[in-house]
């Protein structure tokens, strides 16, 4: 009598099982964080500061120049490809300083030109931290982002290989909202933490759905992975 009084009170004080907590969705600032630009802007300044000292005592050379202004076209693609041109065209024109004539001026220049570009790249890096995972386009997060479908699909008449990723139709207004602002620029897809390609926004996508080309089918094939592989997100 006893057990049996125990059994039942066991049954009428369990707790139902709680089902783990949606893991968050990573997001990144719709427009580009202050802190970032403005690092932006010292780096162009001290590029443009240091450009003037090309032959100065042999510090900054023709070759050494193209090096630091080929980081910098890349941090812009990268940003650019991100929240798309307009984020960066606002920035002021940097002039040279003149300083490359006095006692180690050139060298002091081509040095903080160096320091400014390397602070740049870690704080980029850390603003796009959440996008080493998952697939984003510009920025938004397409995991999480409802049902995603993702087709891989061969043009009949060049053959080319093309990937179509259909987001859930509440996510079809963002994508479209996303889209209007950037028309005639390219935004990245990223896919495993690398872009995968560079969209050109012809028009605001109001569909939902994404035309993915090329650069190869092993490529696409690492973004449909990546979809499948989302983290489940609670309704």
């Amino acid at each position: 009598m006893f057990g049996h009084f125990l059994a039942i009170l066991a049954v009428q004080t369990a707790q139902p099982a709680v089902p783990p907590a949606a893991p968050p969705v990573p997001s990144i600032p719709a427009a580009m964080p202050a802190d970032l630009l403005a690092a932006f802007a010292d780096a162009e300044a001290a590029l443009a500061s240091v450009s003037g000292c090309v032959g100065n005592g042999g510090v900054m050379t023709l070759q050494r120049l193209a090096g630091l202004d080929r980081r910098m076209i890349a941090l812009r693609r990268e940003a650019n490809g991100v929240w798309g041109p307009e984020a960066l065209s606002m920035l002021p024109v940097a002039a040279p300083s003149g300083d490359c004539d006095r006692s180690g001026g050139a060298s002091v220049l081509a040095s903080a030109a160096e320091s400014h570009l390397a602070a740049l790249t870690a704080k980029l890096g850390g603003a796009l931290a959440p996008m080493r995972g998952g697939v984003w386009f510009g920025t938004m997060p397409l995991c999480g982002a409802g049902p995603v479908r993702s087709d891989l699909m061969v043009d009949l008449y060049t053959a080319d290989e093309f990937l179509i990723i259909t987001l859930d139709p509440a996510k079809a207004a963002e994508l479209a909202q996303l889209t209007s602002g950037q028309v005639g620029h390219a935004l990245a897809l990223r896919g495993a933490g690398r872009v995968i390609s560079e969209l050109l926004v012809s028009r605001p996508i109001v569909g939902g759905q994404l035309q993915i080309g090329g650069p190869d089918r092993s490529e696409l094939q690492l973004v449909q992975t990546a979809l499948k592989n989302c983290p489940k997100i609670a309704p």
